[in-house]
């Protein structure tokens, strides 16, 4: 979507025809996209109602909308004692409005959710986080410049060259020139399923005959990795992808596992949402039980990307399932000499990890851990884990550190892509165990 703030309508070149919304959904223009927007649109009437009411039923054009919205996060930013309820309120509402106005200007885009994980689905392939956009944009020394690079990218996700539209869609187009007999199946984001089909084309398709069990992919890693790249690099990670994929319903012969060895890596994972990529893929993944909500599964890392491991895989390897995790840790291991503790802004006592490479929450199942921590932090550790990209700590008996450990892990966790937990846990030389009762808060 090209829209600019300093005019007053969107220019006649615009690729989607940001159009009149009013005649487009005549008076109420959210209830006319419930159906789409699921609960972004109570979200959005709440936040319209508070910040701009004029526009809550009646909409004149898309950008006096934006132009709103930028003004209501401008006049948001001059507040003072915010607490951090209310932030988070304040970019739902926010989140869920400019959900809204893509969903209504795309056309062919809904509201997608897998557990507390929030989307906009626009087209075939793209997908975008409206309420990460909010909060860069907040971030931002210019908001109303942010905001609009924000919505620009949902209008490359739409036209299908956006980061992730165009790695799933180059990944389609590899399949059918390649392995005709595969398709693309299910897509969240960057989670992709893949299936076996007979007869049909996956670029035209999903439906067909089952040949074999769904592998289930996780793509966001070459998402990331050539969002600032050409077209090219896009394509060439798809076909790496398709080259290293195993057939449908395919057992590894033990003789590979000493090839994948040296790739495969543990990663921290929400036992439901675990439970949801089998049921999605109709393959059983590869876990083991961490705590209550969390589970350990091991991916087998390649160039740009990872794929969860199968138990079927497993169950192929020469080894026990205990030894298979011991390996993928001491690959963790390998690659976490540069991991370092940083002070958390806002939280005096709290430390947080942030490599950079999507393993940070996994390390705290590394032995070592421990051990280095208890030098900076002493015997008793509080540990969160709000989402896969970090883990936070303090020692256990600060109690002001422990306070503000938990506020900062739940609100990490409720914005998170790849959220794992709310609750503070405890590290010994034993590993992860919860808190002890009143050290959860």
């Amino acid at each position: 979507m090209t829209t600019s703030f300093t005019d007053t309508q969107a220019q006649p070149h615009n690729r989607l025809a940001l159009g009149d919304l009013a005649t487009q959904t005549q008076i109420d223009w959210l209830s006319a996209l419930s159906a789409r927007g699921g609960p972004l649109v109570a979200a959005a009437r709440r936040f319209m109602r508070d910040h701009f009411p004029a526009h809550e039923a009646e909409l004149s054009d898309s950008a006096s909308l934006l132009r709103e919205l930028a003004r209501a996060m401008q006049r948001w930013l001059t507040l003072d004692d915010v607490d951090a309820d209310a932030e988070r309120d304040f970019v739902e509402g926010a989140g869920a409005t400019l959900g809204m106005i893509l969903i209504s200007h795309v056309g062919d885009a809904s509201h997608v959710a897998r557990g507390n994980v929030h989307r906009i689905r626009l087209r075939k392939f793209g997908f975008f986080d409206p309420f990460a956009a909010v909060d860069r944009a907040l971030d931002a020394n210019q908001v109303r410049a942010a905001l609009a690079r924000e919505v620009a990218c949902a209008e490359a996700e739409a036209q299908g060259h956006g980061p992730t539209a165009r790695v799933v869609g180059a990944l389609a187009r590899a399949l059918a020139e390649r392995a005709s007999n595969l398709c693309i199946r299910d897509q969240f984001d960057g989670l992709i399923t893949l299936e076996s089909i007979d007869g049909v084309n996956p670029e035209h398709g999903l439906a067909g005959t089952q040949a074999g069990a769904p592998i289930a992919i996780d793509l966001q890693r070459a998402i990331e990795t050539t969002r600032d790249q050409p077209l090219a690099a896009a394509e060439q990670v798809a076909q790496r992808y398709l080259s290293m994929l195993p057939l449908p319903g395919a057992r590894l012969p033990a003789e590979t596992f000493e090839g994948l060895r040296l790739r495969l890596l543990p990663r921290i994972v929400r036992s439901d949402v675990l439970s949801e990529l089998s049921e999605s893929g109709r393959a059983a993944l590869f876990s083991a039980t961490l705590l209550s909500e969390l589970a350990v599964a091991i991916v087998v890392q390649e160039p740009g990307r990872a794929r969860y491991l199968r138990a079927s895989e497993a169950e192929a390897f020469p080894i026990a399932a205990t030894s298979l995790l011991e390996i993928a840790l001491a690959n963790l291991e390998a690659c976490s000499t540069q991991t370092r503790l940083l002070p958390a802004k806002d939280a005096p006592g709290v430390f947080l990890s942030r490599t950079g490479d999507g393993r940070d929450s996994a390390r705290v199942l590394l032995p070592t851990l421990y051990q280095a921590l208890r030098v900076k932090l002493g015997a008793q550790i509080c540990v969160g884990l709000p989402h896969r990209d970090t883990f936070m700590v303090c020692a256990a008996d600060d109690a002001l550190a422990r306070r503000a450990l938990a506020q900062r892990v739940a609100e990490d966790a409720a914005r998170a892509p790849h959220k794992l937990s709310c609750e503070l846990f405890m590290l010994s030389a034993q590993g992860l165990a919860p808190c002890a009762h009143g050290l959860s808060r």
